[in-house]
């Protein structure tokens, strides 16, 4: 019988823990939330609709009026809250994080909306020739003390023949190395735009290129920085990241597997965050395989069948709620 009592009390102690954190928030803190919610729903369909200037001329006013929300509600809603108004929304941080690398469509109402300058949405122009012998001049200058800092030789980056090259092989370039190249630009007032994986036809060749704004007067410019990353991206690199991919995924099954409630949910969604990490870390690598080359070294490493089990595995997990757990079941379904 005490068995049969026990999870009755648990239930009842889990109800009353959900009830202490229910009464915690004032009625005003209800509806500023409410409208925080409403708010973020409303800006992240216009977001996902930004195709052109049109659209993102329309997008702005509902960025803006999150952005004013945000800041009035600052000390209202706490971070959890927060965090979970942002969940409950629908918000994709990625498409805001991706506006200034497409130059907010050409919206300078986006651009403000988001807390940027107007110019931000001007796409900036090719340097002269005298700019760019100056910049370059300026990278050849570096130290071979400062390079080895930066992991780097070769160089000076500025275009594909005359690329760095990392002394340590990697998929993508470490900010320690960004730092470097950046503080020798410093008085341009450089910012990252964004980082491209390119590739040669015959995807024997490897290059992340880093694209550059510098600023002279009132005027921007687009530089590139070349890094080749073949070796990063060979083909024996390709399979092992692929048979790592299968290793991970199997393994992450058995974990998923041996969940029967909460409590083992919540602790498997702790192992499974790292094993994540990795695992996106080989999916980029893996991305430089052809179609036929990643369906063959699926197969041939077991990641077909383990991918197909995971399917199984997280529609157990699904239609069960994931136990209850939200730190799970966010990992899968953010």
């Amino acid at each position: 019988m005490a068995g049969a009592v026990a999870p009755a009390a648990e239930l009842a102690s889990d109800l009353q823990q959900e009830a202490a954190v229910e009464v915690q928030y004032t009625a005003e803190q209800r509806l500023a939330y409410a409208k925080y919610v409403a708010a973020l729903s409303e800006a992240a369909l216009h977001l996902e609709a930004v195709a052109d200037k049109e659209s993102a001329d329309a997008a702005a006013p509902t960025v803006a009026a999150v952005v004013a929300l945000a800041a009035a509600y600052g000390e209202l809603l706490d971070d959890s809250l927060q965090a979970e108004a942002v969940r409950q929304s629908g918000w994709n941080q990625d498409v805001v994080d991706a506006l200034p690398s497409v130059y907010y469509y050409g919206s300078a109402a986006l651009a403000q909306a988001c807390g940027q300058t107007a110019e931000e949405a001007e796409e900036p122009a090719a340097p002269p020739e005298s700019l760019l012998h100056g910049l370059r001049a300026q990278l050849e200058a570096l130290s071979a003390e400062v390079l080895q800092r930066a992991g780097l030789s070769g160089g000076p980056g500025c275009t594909r023949d005359s690329a760095w090259l990392p002394v340590t092989a990697t998929d993508t370039i470490a900010d320690e190395t960004c730092a470097v190249l950046l503080a020798a630009w410093e008085g341009y007032s450089p910012s990252i735009l964004k980082e491209n994986l390119v590739a040669d036809a015959d995807n024997n060749k490897f290059y992340a290129v880093l694209s550059i704004v510098v600023r002279v007067e009132d005027k921007r410019y687009l530089l590139e920085q070349w890094f080749d990353v073949s070796e990063a991206f060979s083909e024996t690199a390709r399979l092992q990241a692929m048979q790592q991919m299968a290793q991970l995924q199997a393994r992450m099954n058995t974990i998923l597997e041996g969940v029967k409630d909460k409590s083992g949910a919540d602790a498997a969604a702790e192992l499974l965050a790292d094993m994540i990490e990795t695992f996106t870390r080989c999916e980029n690598v893996v991305a430089a395989m052809s179609e036929t080359e990643y369906e063959k070294a699926a197969a041939d490493s077991g990641y077909t069948e383990a991918l197909e089990k995971s399917d199984a595995v997280l529609l157990r997990l699904e239609e069960l709620g994931f136990f209850g757990s939200e730190s799970l079941s966010e990992m899968f379904y953010w």
